[in-house]
């Protein structure tokens, strides 16, 4: 079996030998084809294999534990949380101000005036509702902001923003005073009054007018 198993290689290897060249190329070129497939399949089940060992070596490293770092964020609601809360119902609003403030009600000249003053007796906070024409306050204080800018040319200039406080749309001015504070001053109309709000800006006041919220009657 084995010389007639030889013989026939030997036939099909003359039988190669008298094929033209082209014919010869072809079947060079499907072996090599062949053979190549055959090494590309045991390299990539060999190299599966040791990418399955270190699978199972990197499972058995214990890494070390991270903590994430826990980051406190202030948050301005808490800050007011403890704070004294006034309520006018005559005219409809609330606002929180801190423990240990002074606060005063006045109504002179048919008006009404609401101050906070801190320990320091500075910033103050004062709160109006006026039975003035509109329209003439806007005027007024429109006058006396050109005049501020006229009469203070080397100074910051005071401007006049439309803003949204509480809800409502308001005027807002701004000045900037002898003690290098900033002056706002907040005007609104509602329900047929005029609400003037006097402040500073970039102080704790920010955060009171921030709790002021109009409510029901």
């Amino acid at each position: 079996m084995n010389s007639n198993f030889k013989l026939k290689i030997k036939n099909y290897l003359e039988g190669l030998q008298n094929l033209p060249d082209n014919k010869k190329k072809i079947i060079l070129w499907v072996v090599v084809g062949v053979l190549a497939v055959i090494m590309g399949f045991f390299w990539i089940r060999s190299a599966g294999e040791r990418l399955n060992k270190i699978g199972e070596s990197m499972g058995n490293i214990n890494f070390p534990q991270m903590e994430t770092p826990q980051i406190n964020i202030p948050n301005i609601t808490d800050q007011t949380a403890d704070w004294k809360t006034y309520t006018n119902n005559q005219y409809g609003f609330e606002i929180k101000y801190p423990e240990g403030w002074d606060m005063q009600e006045n109504i002179p000249n048919k008006k009404f005036v609401l101050k906070f003053t801190a320990k320091e007796n500075y910033p103050v906070l004062a709160i109006q509702f006026l039975a003035d024409d509109y329209s003439k306050i806007m005027a007024g204080e429109e006058k006396k902001l050109s005049d501020w800018i006229k009469n203070n040319p080397e100074q910051p200039a005071g401007v006049e923003n439309d803003i949204v406080f509480s809800g409502i749309p308001a005027k807002e001015f701004l000045y900037y005073s002898p003690i290098g504070a900033e002056e706002q001053l907040i005007i609104i109309e509602k329900n047929n009054l005029v609400l003037q709000v006097n402040s500073y800006k970039n102080s704790v006041l920010d955060q009171m007018l921030s709790t002021f919220k109009f409510i029901e009657k």
